[in-house]
């Protein structure tokens, strides 16, 4: 989701520096790049907005430039992640809930109208958030270059994927 982007410049000892004219206006060069970052940033903001919902493991690399209330770091993938809590559950791992008539957690639904379902969060007391340390995020907002989320909990990369494999959306229960 990445591209360097810049106006063609003549090279000089290139095989198009001795056969061809740099021929095309400034203004037409410049105007091309707008162009082409314009639509590489659509695209960009496009594929992070399909991230919002999905929980990553996320390698804690630092406190965010912005805050030291917030962290950054990356996802498996490389992409980069603004950590929006300094705080997380001290462990992440497969949980139950029971579910009532309407899909919405229930303490009081009649037997006949209940579902169980597995559901992955954070247990245990709260804890920091310390660079070095993996912890699982669920991606709340994104823009072209960047994710934000909520930590979960703490986890290492093994248990991580031993649960999920690599990313985990967290509507449902199924992965994407």
């Amino acid at each position: 989701e990445q591209a360097f982007m810049f106006a063609y410049s003549m090279r000089e000892k290139t095989a198009a520096s001795r056969h061809l004219v740099d021929d095309v206006p400034e203004e037409t060069k410049k105007r091309r790049l707008k162009e082409v970052i314009a639509a590489q940033r659509r695209g960009a903001e496009e594929r992070n907005a399909d991230e919002i919902g999905v929980t990553h493991l996320v390698l804690i690399e630092g406190t965010s430039k912005r805050s030291d209330a917030e962290y950054t770091g990356r996802t498996c993938t490389g992409k980069r992640v603004i950590v929006t809590a300094a705080r997380t559950r001290e462990a992440y791992a497969r949980r139950q809930r029971t579910l009532g008539n309407k899909g919405e957690a229930s303490s009081t639904a009649s037997v006949s109208s209940r579902e169980d379902r597995d559901y992955y969060g954070g247990v245990g007391s709260d804890v920091d958030v310390t660079p070095g340390e993996y912890v699982v995020v669920r991606v709340e907002k994104a823009n072209a270059s960047t994710l934000f989320g909520s930590p979960v909990a703490r986890t290492t990369a093994a248990g991580f994927h031993a649960l999920h494999g690599a990313s985990w959306w967290a509507g449902g229960g199924e992965p994407r």
